[in-house]
């Protein structure tokens, strides 16, 4: 398998910090790619959800045949 971490802090004055971690996992025998997110308040405060993160996987990984499940 292949797999790609990363991480991102959405922060703004006023508004509570949070960080999304994101683990990519591409099998190297299969078909298969797994999403793992955690999205964590750093801040006091309860926050809403960080929503503006996205995955944009694109051809030729999603082409036609391509199933993607959630």
């Amino acid at each position: 398998a292949v797999e790609v971490t990363g991480e991102v802090v959405e922060a703004a004055l006023g508004s509570a910090t949070l960080r999304l971690q994101r683990r990519l996992i591409a099998s190297t025998a299969r078909a298969e790619l797994h999403v793992k997110d955690t999205v964590v308040n750093l801040d006091y405060r309860p926050a809403g959800h960080m929503f503006r993160h996205h995955i944009n996987l694109g051809y030729p990984l999603v082409g036609p045949g391509t199933v993607v499940t959630a």
